[in-house]
């Protein structure tokens, strides 16, 4: 399992006051139809994107993707009669809806890092999706992360990882067996079952494979105990080699063993992995050093409206460097690098942000 965590915060979320008189945002969304008011199809409710597009972060005149504009007066509209209620101007509104969900994500952010024990200036955040990188900067200024990642394609990186990622089964059979009355050959004529199994729905699932490998393991543990090990096993061994490799793993994870109590198998499990064509990692570019050269310029509101430099992100190769305030865009996201911050492409096509340099 994928230990995921999720927060009602997205471009479409719903900007508003709530009964105290404090501005909340979601979890509530205006999702693609009718959707934020910028998009002129009779959204009527400030939504994230709204703000974006007041504060200049989001082109309106040529947003990434659209075929035509956005509607930029019906987003100062909306976002100023949050405002009205509020007792803020328009940018400060929109600006007030950008602060309250960076800090929904910052504080995810901080129970993903901190309250588990790990320090965030040990890592990267790595920022994907189509709006992602317009909030990253913001929440590792305020995590303390030194470096934001956005991939080469953050809008469709889900997607491309499903089309290059290798194809996986897991097949798992229950036993519940104590080790000693394993007949012989039984671990062997259930994996091998398992693995027939396995390369069989390979070959439906996919014909153009490069290779096909094979894990095998056992669900473990003492009689009477309710959790178990995951303990790598080879179809090929008795009794004895299984209770060992248990044995083994348990002293690595708790520093003993329980002597004589009997090992259960409780399952046997085989993974099969068939590696697609194509999907190896592309070798670094060489690095040019060289700083980059903006497409064009316009005013983003950062606490007050700053001339900021706009980069295509097609323009930018391993080794460019610029300072913010600056905004990348590309087809399929919209890159923010606050005031202050540093970016640079890596030599895999990387673009790092961080604080200062």
């Amino acid at each position: 399992m994928i230990d995921v965590h999720t927060i009602g915060a997205g471009g479409g979320s719903i900007a508003g006051v709530d009964r105290g008189g404090i501005l909340q945002v979601g979890p509530h969304s205006a999702g693609a139809n009718p959707g934020p008011a910028c998009y002129g199809r009779g959204g009527t409710q400030p939504t994230v994107t709204d703000a974006n597009v007041v504060l200049g972060r989001i082109d309106w005149q040529h947003p990434i993707g659209a075929r035509e504009g956005l509607d930029l007066d019906s987003a100062q509209r909306v976002v100023g009669q949050l405002g009205d209620a509020l007792g803020l101007g328009v940018e400060a509104a929109a600006e007030a809806i950008i602060a309250v969900v960076n800090q929904g994500m910052a504080g995810r952010t901080r129970l993903l890092s901190v309250e588990q024990g790990l320090d965030p200036r040990d890592f990267a955040f790595v920022c994907f999706g189509g709006a992602g990188p317009l909030h990253g900067a913001a929440i590792i200024r305020e995590v303390g992360i030194p470096t934001m990642l956005v991939p080469p394609n953050p809008g469709v990186l889900c997607a491309l990882g499903c089309c290059i990622a290798d194809i996986r089964h897991d097949l798992s059979q229950t036993l519940e067996r104590a080790v000693d009355d394993l007949e012989e050959g039984a671990l062997a004529r259930i994996l091998e079952a398992q693995q027939r199994t396995g390369r069989d729905w390979l070959h439906e699932t996919a014909t153009d494979l490069s290779a096909v490998t094979f894990k095998y393991a056992a669900r473990m543990c003492y009689q009477g105990q309710i959790h178990t090990l995951r303990v790598p096993i080879e179809p090929s061994w008795d009794a004895n080699r299984l209770a060992q490799a248990f044995d083994d793993a348990y002293r690595d994870e708790f520093g003993n063993t329980l002597g004589g109590i009997r090992r259960i198998v409780i399952s046997l499990e085989t993974t099969v992995v068939g590696a697609v064509p194509g999907g190896a990692e592309h070798p670094p570019s060489p690095l040019s050093g060289r700083p980059a050269k903006p497409s064009t310029q316009r005013p983003v509101y950062f606490g007050g409206w700053l001339d900021t430099a706009i980069y295509n992100r097609n323009d930018l190769h391993p080794g460019a460097h610029f300072s913010g305030p600056a905004v990348v865009e590309q087809s399929d996201a919209t890159t923010v690098v606050e005031p202050g911050m540093h970016a640079r492409i890596d030599a895999f096509g990387n673009l790092l942000v961080e604080e200062g340099q």
